[in-house]
């Protein structure tokens, strides 16, 4: 069942290098398993407490959406390699056009899931990104090289970029994860985001900035390792759907074209269509709940090339999937409407099209052509998609063949970067004029769906271009509102509740409202027949916006997902999570209202949400200008810290922490309860201002030091405090968490072992140290490795070492077998002779001994073959427990021997390298067991290999932490 069949394996030129080639497959899948064990320390770290306790897109939510995650992408890859390995699937290819596949994974239905990389069939000026650069129309000179936004971009794709080319440089990739092989997708889109521009004609959007780079595989789970880091991401890539021509398919007659088009379609869903297409599946819930939980986090994606990959003409056979099963059944063809598959259908991200590139910027709808290939929506519950459209045909970038090595390639996998790029000086933009703070994602996204340039052949969105062409430069321009046209806010909307704004028509364009929103993830649509193209909603909060004049209500853009073709009306939009409201001709001068609330009785998560960006309203001359008063210091300490600002007569109030709007903190007063950036807006009538920042930090907390260790071994130890200025400290210091009587100076001497710490005072506000532990020496002399049994393999030696906690004067002297070692008085010792060692640490009058080390000898260790992976264990007959293991790893084995030996075993690395040996004990009959010692192992994937004569088994197991 190889998607490249037998009779055409041009790809492996002989049998070695096909192993070489799987191998190194094998060892990516090994890397992905390594991942996936890793240590959960990090995710499992306590978090700082969040201003708002309803508020569910913490860091908090995505370390434990991490963790779910990895555990899901482990299960999965299990079971997909075990039918790879029987079905004889393919595991990564580069085709040759340049594309890269790989497996990543099974469906419901156990079919195999492939990524490939969308990109195959000056983009700056196109959509008028190069109005921000030096030189450009607006006078802004950005390039994403500023702090804000240094780091914070972020690329998926299909393996390693080269960082060394001139275009992108070392010190600006940061390549997270290891593949083992340049890719030339990953590194010409690298060049789209941030080439430098050494070649004028493949400069990048973001051509100062910075990138971290991972490979597609395990991509979800990296994402919301990562969300918290980045502020824009780029995924062109996707499933293998619908049609799908492999050139690695041989023909039969003269290498006949049409015998090589594959269907990748799910017969027991639907005889005739992919139902992926539309499809909101369980990748895109994840990917939808990152976003949600990471809110300054937006994902970019491309929309696929699908609609040119239409089959072969009626009647004609073809191929099943990636078998050699042919059929003729007449399947539909791709190439008009619903043709997006999978997650490029989520809710929260930018889902990018592309147009057909040109002589001349587009100034109108029929300037912008929409290209052969992009892919079109709706989903399949009838949101906008594709989202957006950036120019995809024949971009220069930068080329994996050399440092100064350049090429062309077109699809919406190239459109895409153009967006992502573009998207970061956006924010840097913000940031400049907005104390260093960035929009949410949600601000971001209806920001530049709002000044999209209108494309197609009627107004508002469609589900072929989706809200338009990007327009960087006109969304520059609502940033930075020169004309007095314009405004954005982010705002909150509460549990039934209804947020209402008055704006004034200037005359100088439409009235153009719209809101975005972060929406929380919906159920994954279940994979079966009935669920075919299914119009269930998976909008979660349903906000709705309205405008009215008094006499007129005017509602937002809608699409019928039934008749895909026909243009947009106005009504209730109750598919997607954003809306815009368009009045062609207001009328100058007069008022109009906007509401905001939400429909049904229910706003999953208390509160929602949204950025509003209004064009076409006047802006009236503010005389307010807020200031904040603290009441007392800015020090947190118990109680809480009281801001006060300016007061007036119909004044509103909005107090924001860290750039956050704070619910419910309307008043001209606000108590402080954490430690940050504080902010005041105060509005009256159509004007606001703005305070500046007020930092608040928390009350000085002391530190206890000592001059002398921490081992009352060496005499008596002096305490002190540290870390505290001013005047007015009183001091009290505790043992074991209890008041020291008449220690209350900045001083202490200690002579007996515990825990001591110091409680200050100051200005009314109170704190206490962290314990400082006072031992004796024969409390804290330890060694590493530990105290145990390890295997010492023959020919080699090892080390160990004391591990100290001070640095005081110690002498040392180590003993083998209870003798003293000649000469051996440093801290470690290097030893290469089994026994059992111990070191004796002395200190003036003090002297302790440490605990065993015992080292046992062990043959030498050879290498793991390619025929070892390859091993099929039956369950019964090897088995390893616990797994995972931080220390003892018990094997239990039942020989299929006639006559069995005495079979040995090995502990393999993942580069294949044995690391501890050792032979089986007999247990009784045929079976035999041994319990090992892997403490000294580091964290990872190992394998357990055993060897019974002309018989080699093999199994995993993790070494945790």
């Amino acid at each position: 069942m190889n998607i490249f069949p037998p009779e055409d394996c041009s790809w492996i030129k002989d049998s070695f290098r096909g192993k070489v080639v799987i191998l190194a497959s094998f060892l990516v899948l090994i890397n992905l398993f390594n991942l996936v064990a890793q240590s959960s320390d990090e995710i499992n770290s306590s978090e700082k407490s969040a201003i708002v306790s309803s508020e569910k897109n913490s860091e908090k939510a995505l370390r434990k959406l991490t963790k779910v995650l990895k555990s899901d992408a482990k299960s999965n890859f299990k079971k997909t390699l075990q039918l790879a390995n029987i079905n004889n699937w393919t595991l990564q290819k580069t085709l040759p056009d340049g594309r890269t596949m790989a497996l990543q994974g099974i469906d419901e239905t156990e079919n195999p899931i492939y990524y490939i990389t969308h990109g195959q069939v000056s983009p700056s000026a196109c959509t008028r990104t190069n109005s921000l650069y030096a030189g450009g129309s607006l006078g802004v000179s950005l390039s994403g090289a500023s702090s804000v936004v240094r780091n914070k971009l972020g690329l998926w794709d299909g393996g390693l970029v080269r960082s060394t080319h001139q275009e992108l440089g070392v010190s600006r990739i940061t390549q997270i994860d290891a593949p083992p092989y340049l890719n030339e997708h990953a590194t010409h889109l690298a060049g789209i985001l941030i080439g430098t521009g050494v070649n004028k004609q493949a400069r990048g959007m973001a051509y100062g900035g910075s990138l971290k780079v991972w490979d597609f595989g395990d991509d979800v789970s990296e994402m919301a390792f990562a969300a918290k880091s980045l502020l824009v991401s780029n995924h062109s890539y996707g499933v293998l759907a619908g049609w799908v021509f492999n050139p690695d398919r041989s023909g039969i007659i003269f290498r006949d074209d049409n015998l090589k088009w594959e269907w990748w379609g799910d017969t027991t869903i639907s005889k005739t269509e992919d139902y992926r297409f539309g499809f909101y599946d369980k990748k895109s819930s994840d990917i939808d709940k990152i976003a949600y939980n990471a809110p300054y986090y937006l994902i970019v994606k491309s929309a696929d090339n699908k609609r040119t990959e239409t089959g072969p003409p009626a009647g004609t056979p073809y191929y099943f999937r990636n078998t050699n099963t042919k059929s003729t059944i007449s399947r539909s063809r791709n190439d008009s409407f619903d043709t997006i598959p999978m997650d490029g259908n989520a809710k929260n991200i930018i889902t990018v099209g592309a147009i057909d590139g040109g002589d001349v910027v587009p100034t109108k709808p029929s300037d912008i052509k929409m290209s052969a290939y992009s892919s079109w929506g709706p989903t399949d519950d009838g949101r906008i998609k594709p989202d957006i459209v950036g120019t995809g045909d024949g971009i220069l970038s930068a080329s994996s063949n050399g440092d100064d090595a350049y090429t062309t390639l077109s699809g919406t996998s190239v459109a895409a970067p153009n967006i992502a790029g573009s998207l970061l000086l956006l924010q840097e933009f913000y940031a400049r004029k907005n104390y260093g703070f960035t929009m949410r994602s949600s601000t971001l996204k209806g920001l530049v769906l709002h000044t999209a340039n209108e494309a197609g052949t009627t107004q508002g969105p469609d589900y072929q271009f989706g809200w338009g062409l990007l327009n960087t430069e006109r969304a520059a321009q609502v940033i930075d509102n020169k004309d007095q046209n314009h405004f954005i806010s982010e705002s909150l909307l509460y549990q039934n509740s209804i947020n209402t704004i008055q704006v004034v028509a200037s005359g100088k364009s439409p009235i153009t409202a719209t809101i975005c929103w972060t929406d929380p993830e919906a159920t994954p649509t279940e994979a079966k027949a009935e669920n075919l193209n299914s119009r269930k909603p998976k909008l979660i909060n349903d906000l709705d916006i309205r405008i009215s004049d008094g006499t007129n209500t005017y509602y937002p853009w809608v699409l019928n997902p039934d008749a895909p073709s026909q243009g947009a009306t106005q009504g209730d939009n109750f598919r997607d999570n954003i809306e815009q409201i368009y009045i062609e001709k207001p009328v100058y001068g007069k008022t109009y209202t906007i509401t905001v609330r939400h429909k049904g009785s229910v706003l999953k998560g208390d509160i929602q949400y949204y950025a509003m960006i209004v064009s076409g309203v006047s802006s009236t001359p503010c005389q307010l200008s807020a200031s904040i008063a603290s009441a007392g210091n800015t020090s947190l300490c118990k109680g809480a810290v009281k801001l006060l600002t300016n007061s007036g007569t119909n004044l509103s109030y909005v107090w924001s922490w860290n750039g956050q709007q704070i619910p419910l903190s309307n008043a001209n007063s606000y108590h402080v309860k954490f430690a940050g950036n504080y902010t005041v807006t105060v509005t009256q009538g159509k004007c606001s201002s703005t305070s500046p920042i007020i930092t608040v930090e928390n009350a000085q907390t002391p530190t206890v030091s000592s001059d002398n260790g921490s081992n009352i071994c060496a005499g008596n130890v002096n305490l002190s405090v540290k870390n505290l200025t001013g005047t007015g400290i009183t001091y009290q210091w505790l043992k074991d968490n209890s008041n020291i009587s008449k220690a209350t100076n900045s001083t202490l001497a200690v002579t007996a072992t515990g825990n001591y710490s110091v409680k200050t005072t100051q200005n009314g506000c109170s704190a206490t140290s962290l314990p400082f532990v006072i031992t004796s020496m024969g409390n804290s002399i330890s060694t590493k490795p530990s105290t145990g049994k390890y295997l010492l393999i023959n020919g080699r030696s090892t080390t160990i070492q004391t591990v100290l906690t001070d640095n005081l004067p110690y002498t040392f002297q180590w003993f083998k077998d209870g003798v003293k070692i000649q000469n051996a008085t440093q801290s470690s010792i290097s030893i290469n002779q089994a026994g059992k060692y111990t070191v004796q640490m002395t200190l003036g009058k003090c002297t302790s001994t440490s605990g065993v080390v015992e080292f046992v000898k062990v043959s030498n260790a050879r290498v793991m073959s390619f025929d070892d992976f390859m091993q099929d264990v039956e369950p019964e007959t090897l088995i390893i427990s616990p797994n995972p293991t931080n220390e003892w790893l018990k094997i239990q084995y039942l020989s299929k021997q006639n006559i069995p030996t005495e079979p040995s075993v090995e502990i393999i690395n993942a580069l294949g390298l044995n690391v501890l040996s050792d032979k089986l004990e007999k247990l009784q009959d045929n079976t035999f067991t041994k319990e090992i010692n892997v403490k000294s192992l580091s964290t990872g994937m190992y394998f357990v290999r055993i060897i019974d004569g002309e018989q080699v088994l093999v199994k995993k197991f993790i070494r945790g932490e």
